[in-house]
């Protein structure tokens, strides 16, 4: 019994030196206890110091304003780590991952936008392997229907054909000729039209000295037929005035052409 009395007196004097201790001045309170303290009282106070230096450190901590992992993050590199995702779309990923408190998990965020950055990438190149197809496709097209075209003009008008022996250089030209002037006009012209076009003002130049051997040729021929019926008459042609003559020559007729070369013989 006198040592449990002794506990509490001991208890009561501890208490009553740290109420002493924490009890204000006049302006400020006291940091440090009397010097005639008991030494169980200077550690138990100590102690009482550390505590109160750890609260008032966290408040401090808490009053400082914090920075969230999203304050911390630069879009414009992380745009360029992810170079298929547009500045927008980093953006809204980063938004859409911040918690109410604003912070985010970095590395969720990495793999979000890694999977959208190759999602974006894969399909970019579907749609370049889709318009190369259909590029592709749109050229075979277009050449099965040129060729078809082509084939179709070279067999009603063999003059455009170069492989055919009744090939006209000068009719292909105005052919040719006629499809641009429609192209230059926003125009769109088949081949065979072009050709059925020219066709109608189209008159082939003769060769001249093929009608002058043709020329010739005939009027032999009309001589040795007047012969034959007539022997002992003369072979040359009836007198034909000179102007008439040299107007059949233009025209190509044979018999002009015979006549003025009986007269020259």
């Amino acid at each position: 019994m006198p040592e449990e009395q002794n506990g509490q007196d001991k208890e009561q004097d501890v208490q009553e030196e740290v109420t002493t201790s924490e009890t204000p001045a006049e302006d400020e309170q006291s940091d440090e206890l009397p010097e005639d303290a008991k030494e169980r009282t200077k550690r138990e106070f100590e102690k009482l110091k550390a505590h109160n230096k750890e609260l008032a450190d966290e408040v401090e901590r808490l009053k400082k304003p914090s920075q969230s992992a999203l304050e911390g993050l630069h879009p414009q590199t992380v745009q360029a780590e992810y170079p298929n995702l547009t500045q927008q779309q980093v953006d809204d990923t980063i938004k859409s991952l911040v918690d109410e408190d604003g912070y985010l998990d970095e590395a969720l965020l990495k793999n979000t936008l890694n999977k959208a950055n190759q999602s974006v990438a894969q399909a970019q190149a579907e749609a370049q392997r889709a318009r190369q197809e259909a590029r592709q496709a749109l050229i075979q097209v277009n050449k099965f229907g040129q060729d078809r075209e082509v084939r179709i003009a070279h067999k009603r008008f063999p003059q455009v054909d170069p492989e055919n022996a009744k090939y006209d250089p000068e009719f292909f030209r105005l052919v040719r000729n006629e499809l641009l002037a429609s192209m230059y006009e926003g125009k769109k012209m088949e081949f065979v039209d072009a050709c059925r076009s020219v066709k109608k003002v189209y008159s082939p130049k003769k060769d001249e000295t093929e009608t002058k051997a043709k020329a010739v040729e005939e009027y032999k021929e009309s001589v040795a037929s007047k012969s034959a019926l007539n022997p002992t008459g003369s072979s040359r042609p009836e007198s034909r005035p000179h102007d008439d003559l040299i107007e059949g020559t233009r025209r190509g007729d044979a018999d002009a052409i015979a006549a003025r070369l009986a007269k020259l013989s």
